[in-house]
């Protein structure tokens, strides 16, 4: 029965029947693939920047701590708020653990370890042993957002410091974390502006190729029709005694 209707179509919906639906899985497929390889590249290249400004943030708490600036909640309000406008950050902390509190107290109301997946990611990084950043992609009021929750561990040369010289924990803890959000916001829309052109591109594709297989249809057809009378007439003027 199949086979019946398809040969009772056009020529025209014959060729579109083969060629289209093959060439709208082809091209869906590739735009897929396309959409989805340039977010994986946004992702990771902001994952490498999130990494590289949480090594910031702990090598510049360092420096506040060996000049004993530390000590000082406006210098490191200040730190913070520097970092934040240099890498364009939506947001940063830094936190800091119970031990860090017992020696130099619960320092400002943003530094306090109060956030679950902070605790649950230094947590997963005491039971390791080593630290073991959280990136997540979150929506913050709508905007998508990259979070790095990155925990530091005590040593005595972290970077070139030694940071049991003035804490007086054991090596390999955990003095704290930071938790920086980065705005993906521009990167999606540059990210959706593309998916809309490789859609419009193949929307276009397909419209030229409907219009150009009508074309050469009818143009067979009337090769085919040309054919015919030229038989037609060959005929009607054999028929004709002479």
């Amino acid at each position: 029965m199949i086979r019946k209707w398809f040969d009772g179509l056009s020529l025209k919906n014959k060729i579109h029947l083969q060629i289209q639906p093959l060439l709208i899985a082809l091209l869906s497929v590739t735009t897929f693939f396309i959409y989805q390889q340039v977010k994986s590249n946004i992702i990771s290249s902001q994952t490498q920047r999130a990494e590289g400004v949480a090594m910031q943030v702990i090598d510049d708490a360092n420096l506040l701590m060996v000049t004993g600036a530390i000590s000082n909640s406006v210098d490191r309000q200040l730190m913070i708020k520097k970092i934040i406008e240099g890498q364009q950050l939506a947001s940063l902390r830094l936190v800091r653990t119970n031990q860090v509190v017992r020696q130099f107290g619960p320092g400002l109301p943003e530094e306090h370890l109060d956030d679950p997946l902070v605790k649950q990611t230094i947590e997963r990084s005491i039971s390791a042993g080593k630290s073991i950043p959280h990136i997540s992609i979150e929506l913050v009021n709508g905007k998508p957002m990259l979070r790095a929750i990155t925990p530091y561990i005590t040593s005595h040369s972290f970077h070139g410091t030694d940071c049991l010289s003035c804490h007086h924990v054991a090596p390999a803890s955990f003095n704290g974390a930071s938790d920086l959000r980065i705005d993906l916001s521009e990167n999606f829309r540059h990210l959706n502006s593309l998916l809309a052109w490789l859609i419009g591109g193949q929307v276009a594709l397909q419209l030229f190729l409907f219009l150009v297989i009508g074309r050469i249809a009818a143009l067979k057809n009337q090769q085919q029709q040309l054919e015919l009378a030229e038989r037609q007439l060959t005929a009607l003027i054999e028929a004709i005694p002479d």
